[in-house]
Formats: structure tokens, C-alpha cells, sequence
């Protein structure tokens, strides 16, 4: 992996695309250096997963993860422009769209929580580790029964007061679409009878236009991401919080059909990306709210 990472930043420091946006551009010397804090800023994060985190209480945990997110958010280069309020501190099931391994940090910058990860996440070296240790809900994907459990395992978390993190459209995308959100998880936050929190994420750049590099889907790597990332001498992210989205007397498809009018009416969307085809068992895993190595999926990470 890392020599790849180092293949990729040999022969990707070149001039944004956009003409006026050359001037913008990170300086080689620049983009080397934050490589290397970000690198350090994950075996920091891992130490303090291991010896502090597992000895403290809730409140100084979600302290630390919101803490060492502003700091790889701060070494990346992005800014986070809030709209909206916070919730007063009352567990909710956190609905976000989906574009970037960097949308765990700012939403853990904003609402620190428990994010529902891919099994695989929990092996991975270094980073399975600092998931473990923050309490991510891991999912096993394609398993009906496993998702089951897992939106019984929200719903246990959300009961005892913790904030969990959701990203329903299974896969990412590169900001300008909106893919259907897979509801079976929210069944969790019915059940436990508290509230969805809408949350719309786009990623701009200084010109204000929809930052695209931001984007880890399709084909791109993590080093390619990362490099994509680092071109850009600040990425500006707008964070949206809506309005909270009652459980109360309905079901888990109508609160995900909101949650996803909303996101789309805050992305200034008019038009969706078209649902998958796929069985209403179907089940995959996202990634992890304070881990680097998100991988991106191409299938839905949630039964329908």
C-alpha cells in the first residue's frame, strides 16, 4: 500500500484542472509534509485508542474522537461551515449522505458517535484497532440475520444514550447525485423511539464549487484519494443539520424517504439517482467514523 501511496504522489502534483485554480494549488514541499503529519496524526490516534480510551468515561471519549478529527480535518485542509444546530445531548440516529472516508471525521468533529462499519473493518491493522476501541457496531455483509442483529445493536445503543452514526445509501458518491437510502437499520431508532437527525454534507472548493476530488467512489484509491485531497490548499465542507426527523408512528421507509428528500432538498438536488436492484436481504458494510481506511462499496450496505 504505501508504495503505491508514494507511486501516487510521484506522479499526481500537478495543477488543479480549473485554470484559476492553479494558484490554489498546494506547493509540492506542502503536500509532502502534511502527508507525513497526516500518517503520524493515525499512529497518535491508535496510541490513544489503546491507553487512554478504554479507561475513560463516555463523555471524555466522545471529547478525544471529537478532538483528534478537528486535527486530521485541520491537516487535511478542511474547513467545516456548520448549518444549524446540534441536538441537546439526546441519543439520535445521525442520516448522512455518503461521499468521502473524510465524512466520518467531520461528522465525529460535529456529533461525535458510533458508526455502523463492514465486519472486515474490525481485521484491518492500526485502524480495526482505533474502531474496536470507539465502539463502531460492525456489520457482516450479505447476512439478513446479521443485519437483524445489527439493527438490534442500535437500537441497545440509542437506548442507553449514545449517538450513532448512519450512512443508508450503502456506497459513496461524488456529491452532485443522491442514491436511495436503505431503511433496515433505522428500524433501530424506531424501536428505540428517538429521533433521526438528517445531516447533508457537500464539499466546495475556494472558488465554492462542488469539490468533486473530494470524492472517493468508483475506481479511486485510498493514496489517490488522499493525494486528491492534499492538492487543495483548503476544501471547504458545509454541514447541514435539519430537522429532526420524529420515529413516532412510522415506519423505517417513510423516515428514510424524508431523511433522503431533505439531504437532496439541502444539496440543492433535483433529481435522485435511481434505486439498486437488489434482494431486500441484501447487506454491506460502510465505513468507520474515526478510522482512515474507509473503504469505498458497489453495492448497499443496508437491507431495504
Amino acid at each position: 500500500m504505501y508504495a503505491d501511496f508514494l507511486a501516487t504522489l510521484e506522479g499526481s502534483f500537478l495543477p488543479l484542472g480549473e485554470p484559476d485554480d492553479r494558484a490554489r494549488a498546494t506547493p509540492l514541499v506542502l503536500r509532502v509534509l502534511r502527508c507525513a503529519m497526516l500518517f503520524a496524526h493515525l499512529i497518535y490516534v491508535w496510541l490513544v485508542s489503546v491507553a487512554i480510551v478504554p479507561w475513560v468515561g463516555e463523555t471524555s471519549r466522545r471529547s478525544l474522537i471529537r478532538a483528534w478529527s478537528r486535527q486530521m480535518l485541520g491537516i487535511l485542509g478542511i474547513k467545516v461551515e456548520l448549518r444549524g444546530r446540534a441536538s441537546d445531548g439526546a441519543a439520535a440516529l445521525i442520516v448522512a449522505n455518503h461521499i468521502s472516508w473524510t465524512d466520518m471525521y467531520v461528522l465525529n468533529a460535529v456529533l461525535p458517535c458510533r458508526f455502523v462499519a463492514k465486519s472486515e473493518v474490525a481485521r484491518w491493522p492500526i485502524v480495526g484497532t482505533i474502531a474496536k476501541q470507539t465502539r463502531a457496531l460492525f456489520i457482516v455483509r450479505g447476512h439478513r440475520r446479521d443485519a437483524m442483529r445489527v439493527k438490534n445493536r442500535v437500537a441497545h445503543a440509542l437506548r442507553a444514550g449514545d449517538t450513532v452514526g448512519l450512512f443508508p445509501e450503502g456506497t459513496t458518491g461524488d456529491g452532485t447525485t443522491l442514491k436511495r437510502f436503505y431503511p433496515a437499520i433505522m428500524q433501530g431508532a424506531i424501536d428505540a423511539r428517538v429521533d433521526v437527525q438528517p445531516v447533508a454534507l457537500r464539499y466546495l472548493d475556494s472558488a465554492r464549487r462542488v469539490n468533486r476530488d473530494v470524492a472517493y467512489a468508483d475506481d479511486v484509491t485510498l493514496p489517490q484519494s488522499i493525494v486528491s485531497i492534499l492538492r487543495h490548499r483548503v476544501i471547504y465542507v458545509e454541514v447541514a443539520l435539519l430537522d429532526p426527523i420524529s420515529s413516532d408512528n412510522a415506519t423505517r421507509r417513510e423516515v428514510a424517504r424524508r431523511a433522503r428528500s431533505e439531504i437532496a432538498a439541502a444539496m440543492n438536488l433535483s433529481e435522485f439517482e435511481g434505486p439498486y436492484q437488489v434482494p431486500e436481504w441484501a447487506g454491506a458494510g460502510s465505513g468507520v467514523g474515526s478510522a482512515i481506511g474507509t473503504a469505498q462499496v458497489s453495492e448497499p450496505s443496508y437491507s431495504s
